[in-house]
């Protein structure tokens, strides 16, 4: 009886093993992922106020006043009448090594 119980202890410790081995390493994959991106998220985050775009005034440092230009659409050209001029194309060049 007791050489059953030992088979079975045996048989338990060769699977139990390698299965806590394959969770330890993606608990720590998952902690490594996690503080990659920054690490957990604090409790009290979500409870903050999202932070606001800044406004800056005309007065406070350069301020470009910009002003709208008329655009005539005859000038654009579609796309249909735009010709391109073809490049001769380089077949065969002879190489030639060049030596200290």
């Amino acid at each position: 009886m007791s050489f059953f119980i030992f088979l079975i202890f045996i048989i338990l410790f060769i699977v139990a093993i390698p299965l806590l081995r394959i969770a330890a390493a993606l608990i720590n994959m998952k902690r490594r992922v996690a503080n990659a991106f920054g690490g957990k998220e604090k409790p009290g985050k979500a409870n903050e106020e999202p932070q606001r775009r800044k406004v800056y005034d005309k007065d406070i440092g350069e301020y470009v006043k910009f002003e709208e230009i008329a655009v005539d659409k005859s000038d654009d050209t579609p796309m249909e009448k735009v010709e391109y001029r073809e490049e001769s194309q380089v077949s065969d060049v002879e190489f030639e090594e060049i030596r200290d």
